[in-house]
């Protein structure tokens, strides 16, 4: 029976049910205030932690030089105006702000370098970097103190602006990227850069010219001038014979160009070939007649 008694009972629990509901999400509201909003600032001022420093720049082969210097021919090891980058890696988005640099200091040899944040603003990695100089030597490998950064520019979290709080991560010392500054500019590419007059096949009295390209602009030696070993093969036997290509111009920029004459005797059915090697000729020192450009006794090999 439906009595005012019963109704009464009825309306009291939909009233506790609504109750409960409002409590809940209210609770659930709350809750989520609490959690996100002291755990923002919280993080902000307190949690802006380095999690990891890397060098991520890759030294050149250098297998080329180890004739001439006493050099790893592994690749390990950056010559005069290579750019090591070294990478700062945060737990959350980091800004760079200011007027002016982010810097952080490098440990070369003995000395103490100056790397210069370059990019990632933004972003939870910060990359900073540094020019090899002619006097900078490190045989067992670059490192990095745990000291803060320097400079007028300020380092920020990215989402509330905050300056960062954090403890700085130095970089052990690394094998694989050591030093010598009193390498030169290294050859990037050789090729072919002419072409016959006509068909495939160059004539008596043609020139054949090659360039070779450096990492860096160089200086040609004006008394002696510089050449590259280059082969043919005569048609009777089938041997390999060694030649000279002749530096033409080019002094001061990154690509030099040498040539040679096509002789009546030159024949090579497979194509002109150049080669790796310096040439076996007595009393030649090819690799002291190219310098770096700006940078007075630094070899170019």
């Amino acid at each position: 029976m439906d009595t005012a008694e019963t109704r009464r009972e009825r309306y009291m629990h939909r009233r506790s049910l609504r109750l409960a509901v409002r409590i809940g999400l209210i609770s659930i509201i709350v809750g989520l205030n609490v959690l996100q909003g002291p755990s923002e600032v919280f993080a902000d001022h307190e949690i802006a932690t380095m999690t990891a420093m890397n060098v991520i720049s890759v030294p050149p082969d250098s297998a080329f030089s180890s004739v001439f210097f006493s050099n790893d021919p592994n690749g390990e090891t950056y010559g005069l105006g290579e750019i090591i980058e070294i990478e700062a890696t945060f737990n959350r988005g980091m800004r760079v702000t200011g007027s002016g640099d982010v810097k952080m200091d490098l440990t070369v040899g003995d000395s103490t370098r100056t790397a210069t944040y370059h990019r990632g603003s933004g972003t939870r990695k910060l990359v900073f970097r540094y020019e090899v100089i002619a006097t900078d030597t490190d045989t067992d490998g670059i490192s990095a103190p745990a000291t803060a950064w320097r400079g007028s520019g300020t380092v920020k979290t990215s989402v509330s602006n905050f300056a960062a709080v954090f403890t700085p991560l130095g970089l052990e010392t690394q094998s694989g990227h050591r030093v010598n500054g009193s390498l030169g500019p290294w050859v990037t590419n050789v090729e072919i850069a002419s072409t016959p007059a006509s068909g495939a096949t160059y004539r008596h009295g043609e020139e054949v010219e090659i360039d070779v390209t450096y990492t860096a602009p160089v200086r040609v030696d004006s008394v002696d001038q510089p050449w590259l070993p280059y082969f043919w093969n005569r048609a009777s036997d089938g041997t390999e014979q060694q030649n000279l290509a002749w530096y033409r111009s080019g002094t001061g920029t990154e690509t030099l160009r040498l040539s040679f004459t096509v002789r009546s005797e030159f024949k090579d059915t497979d194509g002109v070939r150049i080669g790796s090697a310096a040439p076996d000729s007595p009393g030649q020192y090819w690799e002291r007649k190219v310098w770096a450009l700006n940078h007075e006794g630094v070899r170019a090999p």
